[in-house]
């Protein structure tokens, strides 16, 4: 696999090849201070004794300047490095690799205007040296200066389309400035110009992914995957583009092949469990989620699960187990979570509590003031003062219950706010309409028309955990009210 090399930076004084029209000779020391990918002391000791003999040209004692001092980098002798380097810069200024390494270094430190200087100078000397335009990319973009690294990524790809260093720079900072057609012309143009680039496939199926293409993503996917089967990042990615598709079962075998190779692949334990979850098989979605938590029980993605599946299955008392969890890992979306939870198993004082936690944490999130009026009208409360601020402030959803409440929205004026074109947002918005609905009939004095409306949330359709919707999103998710609604109909069961 091509690896991508987005934090790694290579020193390019190292090559000996950056020789290769002049090597030199000059006996057994010569070989042994130019391989700087060796013994570093040896490399020292050679180097040492060939500038003390004088035998050296102007050019190659430069180099072995620059070659003694990045054998001291790698001894993490820093001071005799720089020192070396400078020499090197001395004896020969139209020596381009001390510039590059001594800009690396610079870059490391974190001073990255005099990085830049030093790339540029190197770059005067030798345009065509491999990853010097990233080099300098990479600290553009440091300094905030994104159109300049851009720029700069893309004259290292004119001179190789293919360029690691440069490819994957452009295309992560491209999908930073959401600019993924841009990232997608240069993946397009690495492939062209070599179609057996598994990571190319990868890194744009990944893009597609992200745009919501998944027809586009699974095809370069299935090539990445095709052309090195053992690169798992794209195999999981591939799982989670099939489960994005409602291909559950290819997404669960994904998700396995992952896991029999590297059975510490956490991420992997949650793809298999979050399509096991959707393909309703929430007993080995469970057993997936303890697997993942015995390897580490940190990441709030289980506990996310644990309380889905608790919900669904009427389990409330658990469900609320589970974003006790979440609330101990300092999320505060878990005191939404267990406040649902204790709603739906009648603790409504305690929910109320959770509530009141929330909306202190976040106040701006409409969720919150949605299930707090909720809970206080169950404990005989109507405080319409306190949503009214919030109910006014704009129209985004679930905005239009708390302008129904308030009596700025009718009922029709609500379902037709969760009528929106995207069949996902739909069925999750229609769920919860319904349920509000039906809840404030119930408390209204209404049940036969609350149990119409719960009807319709659960008719509405099983909404589908997606990986953009995170833990800390503050956002309940239409689960919540789907199992309430079932549980108003049925009692605490499925």
């Amino acid at each position: 696999m091509r690896a991508i090399v987005a934090s790694v930076i290579v020193l390019l004084g190292l090559f000996g090849s950056a020789l290769a029209d002049d090597e030199g000779d000059y006996g057994p020391d010569w070989p042994v201070c130019r391989n700087v990918r060796g013994e570093p002391n040896q490399e020292i000791d050679a180097c040492r004794r060939l500038i003390d003999g004088n035998v050296l040209s102007q050019k190659h004692l430069s180099w072995a300047y620059n070659n003694m001092a990045t054998a001291y980098s790698r001894l993490k002798r820093l001071d005799l490095a720089i020192a070396n380097f400078e020499k090197a810069m001395q004896i020969d200024p139209a020596n381009h690799a001390p510039y590059f390494n001594v800009g690396d270094l610079f870059y490391r430190a974190g001073h990255l205007d005099e990085a830049l200087q030093l790339y540029d100078k190197g770059l005067a000397l030798k345009s065509d040296m491999p990853d010097g335009y990233c080099k300098r990319g990479r600290v553009l973009e440091a300094l905030q200066r994104f159109d300049e690294a851009q720029a700069s990524y893309e004259k290292e790809l004119a001179r190789d389309p293919n360029d690691d260093c440069a490819l994957y720079s452009y295309v992560e900072a491209a999908e930073a400035r959401h600019e993924e057609q841009k990232a997608i012309v240069v993946l397009d143009r690495a492939l062209q110009a070599n179609p057996n680039d598994a990571e190319s496939y990868h890194r744009r199926g990944s893009v597609y992914f992200g745009l919501e293409q998944y027809d586009r993503a699974l095809a370069d996917l299935e090539m990445a995957v095709k052309l090195n089967p053992r690169d798992l990042k794209a195999r999981l990615a591939r799982s989670e583009t099939y489960r994005e598709l409602g291909r559950y079962d290819e997404a669960i075998a994904d998700a396995g092949a992952v896991i029999s190779l590297r059975p510490d692949f956490l991420a992997a334990y949650d793809h298999r469990a979050d399509a096991e979850f959707l393909k309703g098989d929430y007993t080995s979605a469970a057993a997936d989620c303890d697997l993942r938590e015995k390897i580490s029980p940190e990441g709030g993605s289980c506990m996310m699960l644990d309380w889905h599946i608790s919900m669904l299955t009427g389990k409330f008392e658990a469900a609320a187990g589970s974003a006790s969890a979440l609330i101990d890992a300092h999320a505060s979306v878990g005191l939404l979570y267990r406040g649902g939870a204790e709603f739906g198993a009648g603790k409504m004082t305690e929910a109320a509590r959770d509530f009141e936690q929330y909306v202190a944490a976040v106040p701006d999130d409409p969720y919150g003031w949605l299930w707090l009026y909720l809970a206080d009208r169950n404990l005989g409360k109507n405080d319409l003062e306190s949503i009214r601020p919030i109910a006014s402030k704009r129209d985004a959803w679930p905005n239009p219950v708390l302008r129904h409440i308030v009596g700025l929205a009718s009922v029709d004026d609500v379902l037709v706010a969760a009528d929106v074109p995207d069949e996902r947002i739909k069925r999750e918005r229609l769920a919860e309409a319904n349920y509000y609905l039906g809840a404030l009939s119930t408390l209204d004095g209404h049940p036969d028309v609350a149990m119409k409306l719960y009807q319709a949330s659960i008719d509405a359709g099983r909404v589908e955990l997606s990986e953009r919707q995170s833990v800390l999103v503050y956002k309940v998710d239409a689960d919540l009210e789907r199992a309430l609604a079932n549980a108003a109909l049925h009692g605490q069961g499925l």
